[in-house]
């Protein structure tokens, strides 16, 4: 494969390099002179024709372009990184007002609108300072947020804050997402602390780009398409995804159709489909493959362009390019050669591409197509037409999702069981609404046509609701819960790997090498078991607003929280449940904090279920360690005249009492101020604390508080 994919031996060294300038940035003079001397030195082996033809130096010469293709991919990491350049905004100390440009849509949710701006200069001591780098800017919802677009810049007064990492264990690391994207600052702007200076660059792509969007969303309203068919079909088409319900997104994940709703590979692959075929003709004439490749790139080109230029289109369409180039000049080319060479040219664009979900899931889903497709499908032969249709559809499948599986283990943690049966009318559909969505635009001239294209594609989007949310609701439509790790997902795409070079070259070294990965990868799940049978801990959550303490024994996990946490799966998803999956937990027993004061409790004893764990009003044992609850002053005077030795308090809600009454009833290790508390109310706090010498854990700025016991 190396041999007829010459690429590949590029790419790989070169992601290598880029990863490790990822997690291992190191910003030296040396980034730029390794790479150029090993290049010097491939020069000159070339140069000398005895050096490079010499077979006793191959092995040499091989470890030196593997070595600069590395050392290029670091470098390359280290020059589009952009806080390392000195021009970057967050270089000079003091700000007094900044100017920037907004580059991407302004999005709404709640009383807040998040922007993306880059900073074009500061104002420093009177001077303007010209500068670089993009920041995330919340601005306080008003009526003229309306009139602000992508293009348009604004002069404000920053208040650039550094970005938090993960708050709670395991959570989403929202930070290092943002320094993926290059941003590392945010500020909120109240509405008066901004001004919009001028109305951008009516030539911005972008802006025209979002603006042809913008009039494609307009016909669908106009065509009276509304609801969630609306919702799907701008997602769809479009590619705009704000008008999705939260309730539809979980049903197309959890029917194994979450790919539809992203414009990507299936969309774009799709419209190269249709354009290729509508275009056969021109392969029968001289030079007519040419201008069909010509044409090709045109509609795919003119697709991104509608949808905004969004990231995923953009992969999507430069990976098709290069398939449509590729088969203009050489039929017979290596796919994995042009998917590397697009791959290549991408990451030369934008390293920091490689970290994206969609960009992985894309390559992988058309590399498992084409590597296992082709013999799954010559697994059996269909005679009738339509069920070969089926069969082929159904193989695609199944090869996408043997390449992508472990990446949706990875980051998503379940996978949906019924992915097959809801493909087999998912795809069918999707297609057929691209279709007649693509005819409504361009009868949209013609309105009394555009209506009739409008009701056959509604009823379509009907169809396909109705059928995802079949799926989802099936018994066992989804596997949730699982948790892997890098590592273990390294494991399994080696194990597969290993498997298909046994399946193609029957060589007994690759089947050995699989069982071996496969007792690594069983051993090391057996460990991780064990472990979590021995697991217990505390955990006070930092979740602003909110209550929120766990006690897990085993697996065990016993939450006590405000009950408005629990309908908020959002919330829920994102603090929480990645702790849980990872620890291997039971489904999650509930006690309201509210009800812990009640001197007898059943229905809190009853849903607890745990000798270890014992509760009386708002006093706490687990594991000889004792925990009280403090979210109302009048819980002191319950208390004996005599000193009780407590472990932790937890001071909640606000309530009114101060750290010099406490003492006098408890005696206690540490005070965990957690977040349900107002700023305000933690600060007093805090300077009581310190006046007093008292020990205190505020997880509003520390993060989650967490203990672990030992049996």
């Amino acid at each position: 494969m190396l041999k007829q994919a010459p690429l590949l031996r590029v790419i790989l060294p070169l992601i290598t390099g880029i990863l490790l300038g990822i997690y291992f940035p190191f910003h030296h003079w040396l980034n730029i002179v390794l790479p150029v001397s090993l290049f010097l030195i491939i020069a000159i082996i070339i140069f000398i024709k005895k050096l490079d033809k010499a077979y006793k130096y191959q092995s040499f010469y091989g470890l030196i372009i593997f070595l600069f293709f590395i050392s290029a991919g670091y470098s390359l990491t280290i020059i589009k990184t952009s806080h390392f350049h000195d021009q970057h905004f967050t270089k000079i100390p003091e700000f007094g007002l900044a100017y920037g440009e907004i580059v991407e849509p302004l999005s709404y949710k709640g009383n807040t609108a998040k922007a993306v701006i880059n900073i074009l200069a500061i104002k420093n001591n009177n001077q303007w300072h010209s500068t670089s780098g993009k920041t995330l800017i919340y601005f306080q919802k008003d009526s003229s947020l309306i009139l602000l677009k992508t293009g348009d810049r604004i002069i404000f007064e920053p208040d650039f804050k550094e970005i938090k990492g993960p708050q709670n264990p395991s959570e989403f690391n929202y930070k290092q997402y943002l320094a993926f994207h290059l941003i590392y600052r945010q500020s909120y702007l109240k509405s008066g602390k901004w001004q919009k200076v001028n109305n951008g660059n009516d030539y911005n792509l972008k802006r025209i780009a979002e603006s042809w969007r913008d009039k494609l969303l307009s016909i669908i309203e106009q065509n009276n398409i509304t609801g969630n068919e609306a919702a799907v079909l701008s997602a769809l088409i479009v590619g705009y995804k704000d008008k999705l319900d939260a309730s539809v997104v979980r049903a197309y994940s959890s029917s194994g159709a979450m790919h539809v709703l992203a414009v990507s590979g299936l969309h774009v692959g799709i419209i190269y489909v249709i354009i290729s075929s509508a275009f056969f003709f021109l392969d029968k004439i001289k030079h007519g493959v040419i201008f069909k490749t010509i044409i090709v790139l045109l509609f795919l080109w003119a697709f991104a362009f509608i949808t905004g230029l969004s990231p995923s289109v953009l992969r999507a369409s430069t990976m098709f390019s290069f398939v449509a180039i590729g088969k203009a000049f050489n039929r017979n080319t290596n796919i994995y050669n042009t998917l590397a060479a697009s791959a290549i040219l991408l990451l030369l664009i934008n390293p920091y591409m490689i970290t994206e979900v969609g960009f992985q899931l894309s390559y992988l889903a058309v590399i498992g197509i084409v590597s296992f497709q082709k013999g799954f499908y010559d697994l059996i032969e269909v005679k009738n037409k339509w069920l070969d249709k089926i069969w082929q559809l159904t193989t695609v499948s199944i090869a996408a999702q043997i390449s992508t599986f472990p990446l949706g283990l990875l980051y998503f943690h379940q996978f949906p069981n019924y992915f097959l049966l809801s493909n087999l009318v998912v795809i069918p559909l999707a297609s057929l609404i691209i279709h007649t969505g693509i005819l409504m635009f361009v009868l949209s001239p013609f309105p009394l046509l555009a209506k009739y294209a409008a009701l056959v594609t509604d009823k379509l989007l009907f169809a396909l609701n109705y059928s995802v949310n079949y799926f989802e609701k099936l018994p066992y439509s989804i596997t949730e819960g699982i948790y892997i790790t890098v590592a273990e997902t390294i494991l399994i795409y080696l194990i597969i790997t290993l498997i298909t070079l046994y399946l193609t070259d029957k060589h007994k070294r690759y089947l050995f090498a699989s069982l071996l990965c496969i007792i690594v990868l069983l051993s090391y799940n057996a460990y991780e078991k064990s472990q979590q049978k021995i697991q217990k801990s505390f955990i006070v959550y930092n979740i602003p607003g909110i209550s929120a303490f766990n006690f897990i024994d085993g697996s065990e996990n016993i939450l006590f929280t405000d009950l408005r946490l629990m309908k908020d799966e959002n919330k829920l998803t994102f603090h929480l449940k990645n702790n849980w999956i990872k620890a291997g937990l039971d489904k999650e027993k509930v006690v309201s904090v509210k009800e812990l004061y009640k001197s007898i409790n059943l229905k809190t004893l009853y849903t607890i279920n745990n000798t270890r764990l014992f509760v009386r009003q708002n006093f706490i044992s687990f594991y000889n360690t004792r925990i009280f609850f403090l979210n109302d002053k009048s819980l002191l005077k319950d208390i004996p005249s005599k000193k009780i030795d407590i472990d932790f308090i937890i001071l909640s809600n606000n309530t009114k009492v101060k750290l010099s009454e406490i003492t006098k009833y408890l005696k206690f290790k540490t005070i965990i101020i957690d977040s349900s508390n107002s700023n305000y109310q933690t600060d007093n706090w805090l300077k009581e604390a310190i006046n007093l010498g008292i020990k205190v854990y505020p997880v509003r700025d520390k993060g989650a508080f967490t203990t672990d016991f030992i049996r």
